[in-house]
């Protein structure tokens, strides 16, 4: 599945949702990550994705290890990831 099929189905309330509800900030959170190192990129970072999973982990207030356990989710959900 896609990360849009995936919001989709969050944005609609069913039983599939409810299931996936959890997934709610785990998606914006990549989301916010991939808009950081787009971002990055056009500034010329070298470690692009680096500076974008601190950036991430300081705002949503999470931890290294929980950043690369939900990537490792949504790997598993989205073929897109």
């Amino acid at each position: 599945m896609k990360r849009s099929k995936l919001k989709e189905i969050l944005k609609k309330r069913t039983p599939e949702s409810r299931r996936y509800y959890r997934l709610y900030r785990d998606l914006a959170l990549w989301e916010d990550f991939l808009r950081i190192v787009a971002k990055n990129h056009t500034k010329k970072y070298r470690a692009a994705k680096n500076f974008a999973r601190y950036d991430v982990c300081e705002q949503y207030g999470v931890s290294e290890k929980t950043f690369y356990v939900i990537r490792n989710i949504l790997r598993s959900l989205c073929e897109d990831v």
